[in-house]
């Protein structure tokens, strides 16, 4: 996601172009994190035709959102109590709170600056 290449085809997304994030939790806030990459526009028609879970993700709420900026975020994690797993979320470069605790990078976030919309029949409409 730091240099904008597209999930489906590793080539860089322009940044004159829209990148395009798909996720399929509920769209209820629009400032969502995603972790997984964008899409080029052609990209995301595609995988949203042919890839199972995308395809099974039109029936249970999928989102989609185009956005030519977006804001990376770090989520880190540590050991919590009782053996489990506490995040925690930064901007990229941000030094931990005095309260983390010793973390690990786990992933970026990208949180686009767009509206999220159902994806139903996108794929129909942009090619």
């Amino acid at each position: 996601m730091t240099r904008r290449r597209c999930q489906l085809c590793s080539r860089a997304v322009p940044t004159d172009q829209p990148a395009v994030f798909v996720a399929g939790r509920p769209h209820h806030a629009s400032t969502r994190p995603v972790s997984e990459p964008p899409l080029h526009r052609h990209c995301a028609a595609y995988a949203l035709r042919v890839c199972p879970h995308l395809v099974a993700g039109h029936r249970s709420g999928l989102a989609h959102a185009e956005a030519t900026q977006y804001v990376l975020l770090e989520e880190h994690v540590s050991p919590g109590p009782d053996n489990t797993l506490v995040t925690h979320t930064r901007l990229p470069g941000e030094p931990p709170r005095p309260t983390d605790p010793p973390s690990a990078l786990q992933h970026y976030l990208a949180v686009p600056d767009a509206p999220w919309t159902p994806a139903d029949h996108w794929p129909a409409t942009h090619h």
